[in-house]
């Protein structure tokens, strides 16, 4: 059963879980990132739907605070990190330094080791890095790469840096070697 109540979701997409097993979860039609603490009945709004306005996918912890989310919407074409309770995000990623000039239908989120945000470029058939504390992002893996990607929806890191990204069109994952 769907629905707005705090004991139930709408379209769940993104999930993540912090050091004290809390669980955060983006609802795509909800529009809102939710906590559940452990053995809850019922989650927290972190990301007010209210304020958002914004159909999430992906979903991913801060590396460098525990209020705050990086997630993806596809239907504004932008990341964004949001600190909860706030009534806009703190910071939005549209920009990339190539042709096209910004994401299209962003889908899954990650960090590699360094700290990097990696982010599945669907519409633009790409995966872009934003550089830790950058605002423009650079096309790491495309269409002209060996093997070309057709619809990327999410990405992975193994313990050696190799990318692995989730292929819809190719209905594959393909590794790509240390970056």
């Amino acid at each position: 059963v769907s629905g707005s109540a705090l004991h139930l979701l709408n379209k769940p997409l993104g999930l993540a879980v912090d050091n004290s097993l809390n669980l955060y979860i983006a609802e795509r039609d909800g529009e809102r990132v939710v906590r559940w603490a452990p053995n809850a009945p019922n989650g927290t709004i972190v990301v007010d739907p209210a304020v958002t306005g914004t159909k999430f996918y992906g979903l991913l912890l801060s590396l460098y605070s525990s209020n705050q989310v990086y997630v993806s919407s596809e239907d504004k074409d932008a990341v964004y990190l949001w600190t909860f309770g706030l009534t806009a995000p703190t910071v939005t990623l549209t920009a990339v330094n190539d042709t096209p000039a910004v994401l299209n239908n962003p889908r899954g989120i990650k960090y590699d080791s360094y700290g990097n945000l990696y982010v599945a470029d669907k519409g633009n058939k790409r995966v872009v890095m934003y550089c830790n504390n950058a605002t423009v992002g650079r096309v790491v893996v495309d269409t002209g790469t060996n093997p070309a990607l057709t619809t990327p929806l999410d990405v992975a890191f193994d313990s050696d840096l190799n990318l692995y990204v989730s292929d819809e069109g190719l209905h594959r994952v393909i590794k790509y070697d240390r970056l």
